[in-house]
């Protein structure tokens, strides 16, 4: 039998040693990767990234920093853009959960939305061109929210803030709810039917102009409330000092209005 030198075996084994320490230290550290019709990276840094589509299952993950991501079709699928001033577009939302996290971040649909929108702190801005179906969540900050289709969701949270909604038709149902949550926030809504605005915290501003059994309720703070002519639902001033105006005729119902 031939045996190898000691030192020549000590060497061989070192290398052994050390090939096998750096393929499980690239493993460890190796990002996930994109989904196959995706272009672009995910990395700590800024990103920009690029998908014709994005399908149920399929994950974004573009980390820290200020992306850039693209969905030109639908999405189904999960992007979660992390900390950073983030900026994400799909042609639609069919299902998709959209989490931008900390950070000043701009999320537009261009379509419909049907899924889950979350862009945590930070002075925010969501758009959705066609109906929202879904969930939007923005969290602390100045928010800014446009729905130009109807809101059909069950809820919206605007979060702590002085957040400002434009909504061009509200058509939910007698439990679900549009919420300003803590901060001055300021309401702007065409069409209110079968739907709960609530102002909550904060001196609210609610602003609508047709509304057909809507509540408008203003919550804590000196809010100032309108509805436009020939409103039915109520108007609840909540506690504080409010200012309440109704366009004539008023059909409906006014309380805790001071002025």
């Amino acid at each position: 039998m031939y045996a190898i030198p000691l030192r020549r075996g000590m060497a061989w084994v070192a290398a052994v040693a050390f090939m096998s320490i750096g393929v499980v230290g690239l493993s460890a550290t190796t990002a996930s990767a994109l989904p196959a019709q995706c272009t672009g990276s995910e990395t700590n840094g800024n990103d920009t990234i690029n998908c014709p589509f994005l399908l149920p299952g399929q994950t974004i993950n573009s980390l820290g920093g200020n992306d850039t991501i693209t969905i030109v079709a639908n999405a189904s699928g999960n992007v979660n853009s992390g900390a950073g001033n983030d900026f994400i577009s799909a042609g639609s939302a069919d299902g998709a959960a959209f989490d931008t996290g900390i950070g000043d971040d701009t999320v537009q649909v261009l379509g419909n939305s049907l899924g889950t929108i979350s862009t945590g702190g930070g002075d925010d801005r969501v758009t959705v061109t066609g109906n929202d179906s879904g969930t939007i969540n923005t969290a602390d900050g100045a928010d800014r929210v446009t729905v130009l289709g109807t809101v059909l969701a069950d809820e919206m949270h605007l979060g702590s803030g002085g957040d400002f909604a434009n909504l061009s038709t509200v058509s939910l149902s007698d439990a679900a709810s549009i919420h300003g949550d803590d901060g001055d926030d300021n309401f702007t809504v065409g069409v209110c039917t079968l739907s709960t605005l609530a102002g909550e915290g904060g001196g609210d501003t609610i602003d609508v102009v047709d509304a057909n059994d809507c509540t408008v309720a203003g919550g804590a703070g000196n809010d100032n409330l309108h509805v436009g002519a020939e409103a039915t639902g109520t108007v609840d001033g909540g506690g504080g000092m409010d200012t309440c105006s109704e366009d004539v005729p008023f059909l409906g119902a006014e309380s805790n209005c001071e002025i």
